[in-house]
C-alpha cells in the first residue's frame, strides 16, 4: 500500500473551506492524494526490467495525471473567474482555492511531476506544463509569488530544465516552462547564474529545427524579459557568452543567422544595454563580422547586418583600429549601402538611417597616428555618448 504524505493524511475528514463546502474540499483532497500515488508508482516502475510493463504502467499513470492536472486547472480558473462553476457544492473562493494549491507546492508534487516528464505520455506532459505555467501567471499575483519562491527554493529546477532541453521528447515542454519562469526577474537571475543561457545556445546550434527554434525563443525571453538584471550578467560573462553566440553566425542556417542578428540588434540598440553595446562596438573583430554580412546575397541578412553596422559608424568615440578599418573600406561600404538602398526604397526608417550612416562614412578621416591603433577600450573609457540618437534609433 502506498504511504500517503502527511499533508494528505491530515486532510482526512477535515474541511478546508471556511464556507463549509466539504464535498468540494474532498475533491481537492482527492486530487492531491491521487497525484502522490501516481508519483510513487512512477518511482517504483523505474526499477522494473520489463519494458512492456513499464510502458503499460506509464500509460495508465499518464491518464490519471492528465485527469488530476486538468482538475487543478479548473480550480485555478475558478479562482480567476474564467470558468463557471459546475459543482452543486458551489464555487471555491480565492482563499479556499489557495490552500490546496499551496499544499500542492508544499509537498513537492510539482517538482516530482516535472522530473517525471519523460515517463509520461505527451498529453500528460502538456498538462503538467500548463499547470506549471498557469501558477506563474501575472493575473494570480499571490499564487505567482508562492510559485516564484517555490522555484527559487528548488535550485535543481534549472538543471531539470537544462536536462530537459537535451531530451527531444520533452524539450518543447521544458521550453514553455522555462519561458514562464524567465518572465519573473528573480527566476531569470537564478537561471542565468546556473548557465542555462549557454545550454540554450548549444540547443540552437545542435538540434532539429523545432527544438532549435524553441530554444532560441527561450534564450530571447531570458535575455530581454528582465533587462536590468540581464545587462549585468552580460557584462560579467561578455567574452564567454559572445564567443558562443557568434557560433550561430557560422551555422550556414538562414533562419538561425537572421534570428541571431535580429536578437543581437535588439540588445545593442536598447538603452538598457548601453555598457554591453559600448564594449561590443569597441572590438574590430565584431565590426568585420558585420561588414562581411553586408555582402550576403540575402537582402534580409544585409538589413539585419546594417542595423548592427550603423552602431559602429555612429560611435563618436571610435577606437583607432575601428576608424582605420572603416576608412580603408569606405568606397566598398558606400557601394554596399547604395545597393541595399535600392532594395529598401520604400522603407523610410531605413532610408533615414542609411543617409545618416553614409554621411558619417564620407566625413570619416583616417586616424592621425594609424600605427598606434591597438587600444580597443577607447570608447568604453570616453564616457557614454548618445549612440542611439546618432544611429537613428
Amino acid at each position: 500500500m502506498i504511504k500517503l504524505p502527511e499533508f494528505v493524511r491530515c486532510f482526512e475528514g477535515k474541511c478546508l473551506c471556511k464556507s463549509g463546502h466539504n464535498c468540494r474540499c474532498s475533491e481537492c483532497r482527492d486530487i492531491l492524494r491521487q497525484l502522490s500515488a501516481d508519483i510513487a508508482v512512477l518511482n517504483r516502475q523505474k526499477l522494473s526490467c520489463d519494458n512492456g510493463q513499464r510502458l503499460k504502467v506509464s500509460h495508465e499513470v499518464s491518464e490519471d495525471v492528465q485527469k488530476q492536472m486538468r482538475s487543478i486547472l479548473e480550480v485555478v480558473d475558478e479562482m480567476m473567474g474564467e470558468r463557471p462553476c459546475h459543482h452543486h457544492h458551489g464555487q471555491l473562493s480565492a482563499e479556499e482555492a489557495m490552500e490546496p494549491l499551496e499544499l500542492f507546492l508544499a509537498e513537492d508534487l510539482l517538482i516530482h511531476l516535472v522530473e517525471e516528464l519523460p515517463a509520461l505520455d505527451f498529453e500528460a506532459r502538456k498538462d503538467v506544463m500548463n499547470v506549471f505555467s498557469v501558477l506563474l501567471r501575472p493575473g494570480l499575483p499571490v499564487l505567482a509569488t508562492h510559485m516564484v519562491g517555490y522555484v527559487r527554493r528548488h535550485t535543481q529546477m534549472a538543471q531539470v530544465f537544462m536536462d530537459g532541453c537535451d531530451n527531444s521528447e520533452i524539450a518543447l515542454h521544458c521550453g514553455v516552462m522555462l519561458r514562464s519562469c524567465a518572465r519573473h526577474g528573480e527566476l531569470a537571475e537564478v537561471f542565468l547564474e546556473s548557465g542555462i543561457a549557454y545550454t540554450l545556445l548549444e540547443q540552437v546550434l545542435g538540434n532539429s529545427f523545432d527544438v532549435s527554434a524553441d530554444a532560441f525563443g527561450s534564450l530571447r525571453e531570458l535575455l530581454l524579459g528582465n533587462k536590468d538584471m540581464t545587462k549585468t550578467w552580460l557584462i560579467t560573462n561578455f567574452v564567454s557568452f559572445f564567443s558562443l553566440y557568434h557560433r550561430m553566425f557560422e551555422t550556414g542556417e538562414y533562419v538561425i543567422l537572421r534570428q541571431s542578428l535580429k536578437l543581437l540588434g535588439d540588445i545593442l540598440l536598447d538603452r538598457s544595454f548601453m555598457k554591453v553595446m559600448l564594449r561590443y562596438v569597441s572590438e574590430e573583430k565584431h565590426l568585420v563580422i558585420h561588414m562581411n554580412f553586408l555582402l550576403s546575397s540575402s537582402v534580409a541578412i544585409q538589413y539585419e547586418a546594417f542595423n548592427l553596422f550603423k552602431i559602429f559608424v555612429a560611435n563618436p568615440q571610435k577606437p583607432p583600429r575601428i576608424q582605420k578599418i572603416l576608412c580603408k573600406n569606405r568606397a566598398g561600404l558606400l557601394d554596399l549601402l547604395a545597393n541595399l538602398r535600392s532594395h529598401k526604397s520604400e522603407d523610410e526608417r531605413f532610408l533615414a538611417d542609411e543617409k545618416n550612416v553614409s554621411g558619417k562614412l564620407r566625413a570619416l578621416k583616417m586616424p592621425v597616428n594609424a600605427q598606434r591603433c591597438g587600444d580597443s577600450n577607447v570608447a568604453a573609457r570616453a564616457g557614454v555618448p548618445d549612440l542611439y540618437q546618432l544611429a537613428g534609433t
